[in-house]
């Protein structure tokens, strides 16, 4: 709404720009020291690890979890060929200042593996409760599900997230022989620029948010901000009068998954509005349905719209 309107001008790739410096901002206050909230805190070392971050036992990460259920369904000689390699890659160096088990390469190799597969599980698992109603009439559309291009884009951006993070971190101790809170901003900021590969607003506006929402909590623990009684509650009622007041007036603004949502919880009844009565205020309220007019009963209409349905219904007899 602020873009159609002049208001901000938008930015190229702006999107990852944001996620890349939420990551950054989430990755160093977490390292720094005990500002997060902690489900914030579980969170971002269940995704990128423990033993970079402070707070937990590195031998307790289960970044592996999803990697190694996977294993198990896989053939004996693939599994002793992997088990092989990785034993081998395990005995390459590692920087004394790493605290990862194994070395480098084996870190960053496990922490690309996992997170790729629990993404491209996830996405699968999307797909196929999406093809649910039509698997009894289109079969084939499980094949599709399973090998679709967005659950490889998935396992990508989750992968490549949280394996950048580590080769980054790993090489800045290679090359510069100490370990800093820098590292970690520095690499939380390019690990950010793998949502290339797996794009989506809602991804980056709730993590954007939540990272916000812990620093306003902080400032408001530590009296930086001032605390403003129900103001949880004023913010859900302006978030949601907004909401509302785009659904009638700018439909077209509200993004198309969510304006599918509240169509579905007011019974399709929002797009059934007779947004021509309100284009003169210049909104185009009825840009997503140009074409639809209701049947009134003109027992219950004014005399102007009364005049306004018969001159349509005379327009409408001379065409038809």
């Amino acid at each position: 709404m602020a873009v159609t309107r002049g208001y901000i001008t938008p930015v190229k790739y702006g999107d990852v720009l944001i996620f890349s410096l939420t990551t950054s901002i989430a990755l160093y206050l977490l390292r720094v020291g005990d500002i997060l909230q902690p489900d914030a805190q579980s969170t971002l070392r269940s995704i990128f690890g423990s033993s970079e971050l402070p707070g937990e036992n590195p031998a307790t990460t289960d970044s592996t979890t999803v990697f190694e259920k996977i294993f198990q369904f896989l053939p004996r000689e693939v599994k002793h060929l992997l088990t092989m390699l990785s034993e081998r890659v395990k005995e390459l160096p590692r920087h004394h200042l790493c605290k990862h088990e194994g070395s480098c390469i084996h870190y960053v190799s496990e922490g690309f593996l996992s997170k790729f597969s629990l993404g491209y599980a996830i996405q699968t698992a999307l797909n196929l409760f999406r093809t649910m109603p039509r698997i009894t009439r289109r079969p084939s559309a499980v094949a599709r599900s399973l090998v679709d291009r967005e659950n490889v884009y998935l396992g990508l951006f989750m992968g490549g997230l949280v394996g950048a993070f580590r080769v980054i971190m790993c090489l800045l101790r290679w090359f510069r022989n100490q370990d800093s809170p820098v590292h970690i901003a520095i690499a939380g900021f390019l690990a950010g620029l793998s949502n290339f590969t797996y794009r989506s607003t809602t991804i980056v506006l709730f993590f954007a948010s939540r990272v916000i929402e812990n620093l306003v909590y902080f400032g408001q623990k530590r009296g930086y901000l001032p605390t403003i009684p129900g103001g949880d509650r004023i913010l859900y009622t302006l978030s949601t009068s907004t909401i509302l007041h785009a659904a009638v007036f700018e439909p077209h603004q509200i993004r198309p998954a969510y304006w599918q949502f509240l169509l579905r919880v007011t019974g399709n009844y929002f797009s059934q509005l007779n947004r021509k009565l309100v284009d003169v205020l210049g909104t185009n309220a009825s840009n997503l349905y140009p074409n639809f007019w209701p049947e009134y009963d003109l027992r219950y209409a004014s005399p102007q719209m009364q005049s306004e349905e018969l001159y349509r219904w005379w327009i409408d007899s001379i065409y038809i």
